[in-house]
C-alpha cells in the first residue's frame, strides 16, 4: 500500500499474531474475499500452514492440514462406497475434506503424480469425483521453493509444479524471509509465545473483507458482469439486502479506508458504524468517522437508502449494455444524486 508507515502499520494480520507479513496482506485479502485457489512458496519455518489456519480459526471455519508428499487420496476424501441408487457415497473419517471450510495441501510439489491429478478438482472446482464438497471455501497449498540443478541443498524433491496444477491457482505468493524482518518484528515472532487465536482477534480482517468485497462487487456491477445487485446476491448466494449495506463501502473516503486497512481509525469506529447510512461528501465523512467521536452526522432511514442504492446499480439493465466507461459514469452520477430534504427545504449533505 502507498503511504504508509510500516513502522506503526498493524494491518489485520499482526492481531492474528503472524509477524511480519505486510507486505503479502493485499494479495491474501484477495484470495479471501474471491475465495481462489492460493499457492504459497517459501522455506521451511515461514508459517505458510500457520497463516490459512489461523485464518480459518479467526473466521470460525473447520480447518485441514495435509501432506501431499504422504497423502493418500482415501485419507483425503474417506472409502467409497455404492449406494442402492447405483452411486457413490464415501464413509467419512475425522481427517477427511468433507465438512471442512479451508484446507491446505503442505509438500504440494513432493506429491505424487497419481494424488498430483486427483487434487485438480478440489482445487479448482471444490469437487471431488463430480460430488460438491459443500462448505469448503478455501482451497490454498504450500511449497518449498523448486530445487533446480545438481545441488538441490536441503530442498532435494521440491519440483516444479505441472503447469496444469500451477494454473489452478489464482494468486501464488513467496513468503516473506526471517532475513528481511526488522529486529523489532524479529522480538515480537520471539515473544508472541503459543496463545491460540480466535474470533475474538478477527476484528480487523472481517473490516478489511467487508470493504474488499464492497468494492469487488461495485467493480463487478461496473464491469457488466452482473446487471443487478439481485443477480450479484443470487450468484454470490446471499442477501441482497447485505449486498446493498457492503457496496455502500465502496463510497468512503479513501483517507476512512486507509485508516480502516492500516488500523488507524478511532477504536470506537466499527463496521456496524460504517454499514449505516453516511454523507457522500469526503470532507464530512473523514469528519465524521475519524475526527468526532460524536457522529455528528446523523444520517437518513437506512430502508430508504438501501432501495435507493439498489435502483441506481439497476440502471444498468434498464438502460442495456452500454460501454464500461458510459455504465461507470452512470452509476456514479446517479449516486452522487443521493439527498434528503430537512423540514425547512434545506438539502442535507448527499448521503448514501
Amino acid at each position: 500500500m502507498k503511504d504508509v508507515d510500516l513502522t506503526s502499520y498493524r494491518g489485520w494480520l499482526e492481531p492474528l499474531g503472524l509477524i511480519g507479513m505486510e507486505s503479502i496482506e493485499a494479495p491474501l485479502l484477495a484470495a479471501l474475499v474471491t475465495e481462489q485457489p492460493l499457492l504459497l512458496i517459501g522455506p521451511h519455518g515461514t508459517a505458510k500452514s500457520l497463516l490459512l489456519g489461523r485464518v480459518a480459526a479467526a473466521l470460525e471455519l473447520s480447518f485441514r492440514h495435509y501432506n501431499a508428499s504422504l497423502l493418500n487420496f482415501d485419507d483425503l476424501v474417506g472409502f467409497p462406497v455404492p449406494t442402492p441408487d447405483r452411486t457413490l457415497e464415501y464413509l467419512k473419517t475425522p481427517a477427511a475434506i468433507w465438512g471442512a471450510g479451508a484446507v491446505i495441501f503442505d509438500e504440494i510439489s513432493r506429491c505424487r503424480p497419481d494424488v498430483r491429478n486427483k487434487l485438480f478438482p478440489i482445487i479448482h472446482e471444490r469437487k471431488v469425483q463430480g460430488l460438491d464438497i459443500e462448505g469448503l471455501r478455501y482451497r490454498w497449498a504450500a511449497m518449498n521453493p523448486p530445487t533446480v540443478g545438481a545441488d538441490e541443498g536441503e530442498y532435494a524433491g521440491s519440483e516444479l509444479l505441472d503447469r496444469a496444477l500451477a494454473d489452478r491457482f489464482a494468486f501464488v505468493v513467496q513468503m516473506p524471509s526471517w532475513a528481511g524482518f526488522t529486529p523489532s518484528q524479529k522480538l515480537a515472532v520471539i515473544q508472541a509465545g503459543n496463545r491460540s487465536y480466535g474470533p475474538q482477534d478477527a476484528r480487523a480482517l472481517n473490516d478489511c473483507l467487508h470493504l474488499a468485497r464492497g468494492f469487488r462487487w461495485q467493480r463487478l456491477l461496473y464491469d457488466g458482469t452482473y446487471a443487478t445487485i439481485e443477480d450479484l446476491a443470487a450468484a454470490e448466494k446471499i442477501n441482497p439486502s447485505y449486498v446493498s449495506r457492503i457496496l455502500r463501502l465502496a463510497y468512503l473516503s479513501p483517507k476512512v479506508v486507509q485508516a480502516i486497512l492500516d488500523g488507524s481509525h478511532p477504536a470506537w469506529l466499527t463496521m456496524r458504524d460504517l454499514l449505516e447510512p453516511f454523507p457522500m461528501d469526503w470532507q464530512l465523512q473523514e469528519k465524521s468517522f475519524l475526527l468526532d467521536p460524536k457522529k455528528a452526522i446523523q444520517p437518513p432511514n437506512t430502508k430508504t437508502s438501501i432501495k435507493r442504492l439498489r435502483r441506481v446499480h439497476s440502471m444498468r439493465k434498464r438502460q442495456g449494455k452500454s460501454s464500461d466507461a458510459a455504465g461507470r459514469a452512470g452509476v456514479d452520477a446517479a449516486a452522487m444524486s443521493f439527498h434528503y430534504r430537512l423540514g425547512d427545504g434545506k438539502s442535507q449533505p448527499h448521503t448514501i
